[in-house]
């Protein structure tokens, strides 16, 4: 298979991931022919770029809510350097046919259960043959949201529920192409994960707290100045959350992520990313990034106790 990746159109991915969550139907939409020459009607045929490639048919799963509710009418996209796509049925379940050569593991499945549920990875496993089924994926829906500071300004703080961001001064967001033209897309969404039920990426972490947060996959970047006109640098952004996991005053803490990246080395997308160092308060009602740490990522966020 000749790697390309594969762009799409806003208006054929919002066609995909804009189905609603309440549908009942259910639907598989064919892989796409990526090389631009001939349609053999099966990828597995063709050679394979890397040798670590394996032949796989079709990827399985399921989506809930974190009351184990059913997403029916969910676009699921199976994405590395190409995509595959499906749509849950009634019961949550889908299966998004491949049959082509790639290397399980540069790929991921994305629910895209935007607006209403937050959005995510699950890394495919290097193992698991021709027909991967993968475990189920449980997302949090979002409670309320809140307007983010506009591009470029001035320093301000941002709360919803549990969460708080302080934003510097000159932040922009750079929002996934799926939050554009939504209503919420420059919202702070914030939906708490079941701690019970801890999504793939964040199994073994030793997650005391953990969110799905909206504007998914955007980045906060540094808006470009007189002084400075390249601008697009990472942007840090502080974070504060209520202490519901009662840790003790002064503890220190580290903040991860969900990496969303499908085209870093190794991919990042699936997996969990340490990106901050923090401490609880004195009083012990918050935990917050220590002075020049923070995220420049909003995707799923949550802390670890550092013994």
């Amino acid at each position: 298979m000749k790697s390309k990746l594969l762009l799409l159109s806003f208006g054929l991915l919002a066609s995909f991931a804009g189905a609603s969550c309440s549908s009942s139907s259910s639907s598989s939409i064919a892989a796409p022919t990526v090389d631009g020459g001939a349609d053999t009607g099966d990828g597995c045929a063709e050679p394979a770029d890397d040798p670590a490639a394996i032949c796989v048919r079709s990827v399985s799963g399921s989506l809930t809510d974190t009351d184990g509710k059913p997403l029916a009418g969910v676009t699921v996209s199976i994405c590395g350097s190409v995509c595959f796509y499906a749509k849950t049925d009634a019961n949550g379940a889908y299966t998004a046919a491949v049959n082509y050569n790639i290397v399980p593991t540069n790929f991921a499945a994305l629910a895209h259960a935007r607006p209403d549920y937050a959005s995510l990875y699950q890394k495919l496993p290097a193992t698991g043959g021709a027909t991967i089924q993968l475990g189920p994926m449980r997302v949090p829906k979002y409670v309320g949201g809140v307007e983010l500071p506009a591009d470029g300004a001035p320093a301000s703080s941002v709360s919803l529920g549990d969460v708080t961001l302080d934003v510097p001064a000159n932040t922009a967001f750079d929002l996934d192409v799926e939050d554009i033209e939504l209503a919420t897309g420059h919202q702070l969404r914030v939906g708490p994960a079941n701690l019970a039920q801890l999504p793939d990426f964040a199994v073994g972490m030793g997650a005391v707290a953990l969110y799905g947060l909206g504007p998914f996959a955007s980045a906060a970047t540094v808006m470009g100045t007189a002084s400075d006109p390249g601008g697009a640098k990472p942007q840090k952004v502080g974070v504060r959350l209520k202490n519901t996991a009662k840790l003790a005053a002064n503890q220190k803490v580290e903040f991860f992520v969900l990496g969303v990246e499908l085209l870093s080395t190794p991919p990042s997308a699936g997996t969990a990313v340490v990106v901050a160092k923090g401490t609880v308060s004195a009083d012990g009602l918050t935990i917050a990034t220590d002075p020049g740490e923070g995220i420049s990522t909003i995707s799923w966020l949550g802390v670890r106790k550092v013994n």
